[in-house]
């Protein structure tokens, strides 16, 4: 076998070839070390696809075209309770999906995760989910999404939000990985959490929900 011959195209870029830059909103602070760059207050979390680039921040999610940085747009996600944070952004065609971690209404009390699908275009709200504090969207697309939520894996339709198919997981949270088009989950009695053996894996394939055990 010949070596590959080297690409020289204005196409192909050298690893760590800075693409774009944008300064973005808010204070930041600069560490040394493992600590980078952060937001001064909580975290960032950030995703790209073939068209878009998103940050969420708080409670906003900012979006911007992915091969030249110019801004796309912005979108809030304050009508959630306050305290709510973003925890989660996913690029997907058509979509982005962001889980919200939302406190509980007294102090104390349980947060739960809700899994927002934006329009990756105009950033409108699409839909909005239940999901797993570790869960949430592990497919999407304009038409429908797939959540991983506390106690079942659901598909919804994001024009009407029904339920396409649910598969029920248990109350004891369950270890997960997408792989191509199927989502693997652990079957465990006390979840990923605790020492209780695994004693099956569930394969379900994302774009019907048929599932094997």
């Amino acid at each position: 076998a010949s070596a590959a011959r080297p690409c020289t195209s204005k196409a192909c870029q050298s690893a760590g070839m800075v693409r774009w830059t944008r300064v973005l909103p808010g204070a930041w602070v600069a560490q040394p070390g493992l600590g980078g760059t952060t937001p001064a207050q909580g975290d960032a979390y950030a995703a790209m696809g073939p068209r878009v680039a998103a940050i969420g921040i708080g409670t906003t999610v900012f979006a911007y075209q992915s091969r030249s940085g110019a801004p796309a747009w912005e979108s809030s996600l304050a009508s959630f309770r306050a305290g709510s944070r973003i925890v989660s952004v996913r690029v997907w065609p058509g979509v982005v999906t962001v889980g919200v971690d939302v406190p509980g209404r007294r102090a104390g009390s349980v947060s739960t995760r809700h899994e927002v699908v934006l329009d990756s275009t105009s950033g409108r709200l699409v839909r909005s989910y239940p999901a797993a504090p570790f869960g949430g969207a592990v497919a999407a697309n304009p038409a429908r999404t797939v959540i991983v939520g506390s106690t079942a894996v659901t598909s919804y339709s994001n024009r009407t939000g029904a339920v396409l198919w649910s598969h029920p997981t248990g109350p004891a949270a369950q270890a997960w990985k997408v792989s191509g088009n199927d989502l693997y989950l652990t079957v465990s009695a006390g979840g990923y959490l605790s020492n209780r053996p695994i004693r099956a894996l569930r394969k379900i394939f994302l774009r019907s929900g048929v599932q094997r055990l």
